[in-house]
């Protein structure tokens, strides 16, 4: 407004001297321009100025009637709602909150609060671990804020310092300084306490070396002498250190484990996503054994939510805002979920936000279904991490193997630790494997899809709508789907085989990629991997349609060291017709109709393959059920799309 006005105001003055300087031309231009005239132009000039500066002032006027009704007025900021949590801690004031303490699923084993506690009490050094988002932190927070502030006897002293976000290429006197540079912020924020910030203040340069166990012994010594205290260091996110840095900072922390609890943490617990003996070395290997922190008690896992905690989680939601969730759908999202605490949340939020969009909208079985879709084809944080674990190795030859059914006596031990303290594959008692959801059984073979981009974007840019291949009668065509996914191997499978670590494998991959691609829009593809049982690969689903059905198909590798008949002919066998016919019985929608596909590896092909290189056989059992045999020739195929691909 200051410069407002000055500008005006200038404006006005060089009007004036404009017109100056018009009326002395005028003047001197022989007194062709009467006096009268003149003075009418400088009427019409000032007239001119008067009004401009009259509408200049009206407009500040109005512009300071506007501040002050803005001030005047109240404005209010919107209340953040209580919502699920999908993304870091839970917080009891902004999040549906679940008391760690108290939850259902640590009531018997795994990561039960009590024996937490136990473990403190007896001056442990352990491990905290589970798969990402899966409530790890919340629950150490949740053990700093008892002991701090609810613990009966005021025993201890603990803080919570997170090494996420350390780089790992980094020296390792700069991490652990870091570190330590953590530690004081948390004692200031959580404790009030600024001794480890004087403690880095007055350090001599000398002493930077031994930083970390020289800060954790002065301090432990001085609250156990001012305060009778003990004290709790609980490192979050430790596993995100690797190499020099993660050795080099474990045997800081085991220096004077011999003097707790006077002189050094009474007790200290490392939390991550991996056990301690699958931190990373230099060369991105497992440390295993060698660990210089040998002092370390024990490991405790995470637990996925049991039926009760999610129907706890989701009574907070109907109280809060009153829409009923029934028992039907808690279980279906139960059923989908398995419990997994993010994939809970998810939904739960999802919901959320489609009520948001429209309050009538009807929480339904059907509802989760389609929100599990969305969830599966997003790519967001957890979703991603699925496939950044799925470049290891070990963890990829472990999931080729499930998905294809092989036997998977050749995985070791440890890769099955691995899958199963990540939260990917659960083993039973009685060593049954299986993926650990179902969301996380779609996911999965995508993402192996997905790792041959060749392969990926082959299927997804000719792949057409399932709406192609319904008949004048209302049914869907599978076999034509199934014949045209053939001819597409015919045309291609050469390029997308070449250098592809699972080979025998990638067409059965491919083949569930391209079936799931195919129900995406109006059904949905059920996978079972639970090694034993009498299940199928997959069924095709589309009940939800006018004319509801259902597509029961096992999917078979027939390699070089497989059985075939001396004549050549076709040799399903009779578990694998039981198999299928006992599930088509136990489906509602078959239609009595059941695939097998089996992708033959052998040098030769059956006898009576056709140019596509499909043998197809069909089989009717006593009780009426049909059942279509499709054997597509795999060595033939590669062949045909190499030689293409090198005459183009």
């Amino acid at each position: 407004k200051y410069f407002y006005q000055h500008y005006l105001s200038y404006f006005v003055l060089m009007n004036k001297r404009k017109d100056k300087r018009d009326t002395d031309n005028n003047s001197n231009s022989d007194n062709k321009i009467s006096k009268k005239k003149k003075k009418i132009i400088l009427k019409k000039n000032q007239k001119k100025n008067n009004s401009e500066v009259n509408m200049k002032r009206k407009e500040r006027e109005n512009d300071n009637n506007n501040n002050n009704n803005y001030n005047n007025k109240q404005v209010k900021i919107k209340k953040t709602k209580i919502k699920f949590n999908t993304a870091g801690p839970s917080r009891q004031d902004k999040h549906f909150y679940l008391d760690p303490a108290s939850m259902d699923c640590y009531k018997e084993e795994g990561l039960n609060f009590d024996n937490v506690l136990e473990l403190i009490g007896d001056e442990k050094y352990f491990v905290i671990y589970g798969p990402r988002q899966s409530m790890k932190t919340s629950f150490i927070k949740r053990v700093r804020v008892f002991l701090n502030e609810e613990e009966e006897e005021e025993e201890f002293k603990c803080v919570v310092a997170s090494v996420e976000g350390i780089q790992r290429n980094e020296e390792e006197v700069d991490v652990v300084t870091k570190i330590v540079n953590r530690i004081s912020e948390a004692a200031i924020s959580q404790c009030n306490d600024i001794f480890p910030e004087e403690f880095i203040d007055n350090l001599s340069p000398k002493k930077i070396q031994q930083i970390l166990s020289s800060l954790l012994c002065r301090w432990s010594s001085k609250i156990m002498k001012e305060e009778g205290k003990k004290l709790v260091v609980i490192f979050d996110e430790f596993d995100c250190l690797s190499g020099g840095p993660l050795l080099y900072v474990l045997g800081e922390l085991r220096s004077y484990y011999d003097q707790r609890p006077d002189n050094y943490p009474s007790s200290i617990i490392l939390c991550g996503m991996r056990d301690l003996q699958e931190y990373k070395d230099d060369h991105g290997k497992p440390i295993g054994s060698g660990s210089p922190f040998n002092i370390k008690d024990c490991s405790i896992r995470t637990l996925n939510f049991t039926m009760k905690d999610v129907r706890d989680l989701f009574k907070q939601y109907e109280d809060e805002y009153g829409n009923n969730v029934s028992d039907e759908v808690l279980e279906k999202i139960f059923e989908w979920t398995q419990g997994q605490p993010w994939l809970v949340n998810k939904i739960g939020r999802s919901i959320m936000e489609k009520h948001d969009k429209d309050e009538n909208i009807d929480i339904s079985e059907g509802l989760i279904d389609r929100i599990v879709q969305e969830i599966i084809i997003s790519r967001v944080t957890h979703i991603d991490s699925l496939g950044t674990l799925l470049k290891d190795d070990r963890l990829r030859d472990l999931f080729t193997r499930m998905v294809t059914k092989e036997n998977l006596d050749e995985i070791d031990e440890n890769t099955l630790s691995l899958a199963s303290d990540l939260g990917l594959i659960t083993i039973t008692n009685n060593n049954k494997k299986a993926i650990s959801n179902p969301i996380y059984q779609h996911i999965i073979p995508r993402f192996l899809a997905l790792q041959n981009t060749s392969a990926s974007n082959i299927i997804v840019r000719k792949l057409p709508d399932y709406s192609k291949y319904m008949t004048e009668e209302g049914d869907i065509d599978m076999d034509k789907a199934l014949r045209d996914f053939f001819l597409l191997c015919k045309e291609n499978l050469g390029m997308i085989t070449t250098n592809s670590p699972f080979k025998e494998a990638l067409p059965h991959i491919l083949l569930q990629f391209y079936l799931d691609k195919f129900s995406n829009s109006s059904g949905q593809t059920r996978r079972e991997y639970a090694l034993g049982d009498d299940k199928v690969d997959l069924v095709v689903d589309f009940s939800k349609l006018e004319n509801p059905q259902c597509f029961p198909i096992e999917i078979k590798i027939c390699t070089t060291t497989g059985r075939r008949n001396n004549n050549r002919k076709l040799d399903i066998g009779s578990e694998v017709i039981k198999q299928i016919v006992g599930y088509v019985n136990r489906l509602n929608h078959s239609k009595n109709r059941g695939w097998v596909v089996v992708f033959d590896f052998h040098k030769k092909p059956l006898k009576d393959t056709d140019d596509n290189f499909i043998y197809f056989k069909n089989i009717t059992t006593d009780d009426g059920i049909e059942i279509f045999c499709y054997v597509f020739h795999v060595e033939s195929a590669s062949n045909n799309s190499s030689n293409n691909n090198n005459n183009n």
